[in-house]
């Protein structure tokens, strides 16, 4: 894990180098490092910067956790489900939650099929051998993510993006969801 973490670490000061100086918001580059360091833990692979499936994955988990002020409202009080507000966030959030489980399986597929490098979901398929539980696993590897992206993010995304680092012209709306175009220069 810590050689995984200094690769890691050493492209982070890579790209802040590429900078020159030139001022830019550090949310992008952190939260693409520390979900690199999740995906070579569980994935045994780190995504380039640039990385189009890194940018999908890390737009869907913010997407799942912004959507879950409605689901809590909707947990509290499970009437307000038939309020339309409330119906399409919790639409919304199945769609990306399924988004999120589709990414997982294939996945484990990948694992399946020895098409993965050693990591959490090598060594998972290997402990519990040829009758291991799929969805064990699958919300296994959800949580892993979803814990680890939130709690490591640089963001509340309840609030929305740090003040310092909003998408150009769109106040409030994070960076990341506008494809991580963020004051880069």
């Amino acid at each position: 894990m810590e050689t995984r973490i200094q690769v890691e670490v050493e492209n982070l000061l890579e790209s802040i180098r590429k900078l020159n100086g030139n001022a830019t918001c550090a949310d992008q580059l952190i939260t693409r490092s520390v979900s690199n360091v999740i995906a070579g833990i569980v994935l045994g692979k780190r995504y380039d910067h640039s990385s189009p499936e890194l940018s999908d994955l890390i737009e869907k988990l913010h997407e799942f956790v912004s959507l879950s002020r409605d689901r809590l409202a909707v947990d509290f009080l499970p009437i307000m489900r038939f309020l339309p507000k409330y119906r399409s966030g919790i639409k919304e959030s199945i769609r990306v939650h399924d988004a999120i489980l589709e990414h997982m399986n294939s996945k484990i597929d990948a694992g399946l099929q020895g098409e993965l490098p050693e990591s959490f979901i090598t060594h998972f398929l290997e402990m519990e051998g040829p009758d291991f539980d799929r969805d064990q696993l699958l919300f296994t590897l959800r949580d892993l993510y979803l814990y680890s992206w939130n709690r490591n993010n640089s963001f509340d995304p309840t609030v929305g993006a740090n003040p310092s680092c909003q998408s150009p012209g769109n106040p409030g709306k994070a960076p990341h969801r506008d494809r991580f175009r963020c004051s880069e220069g």
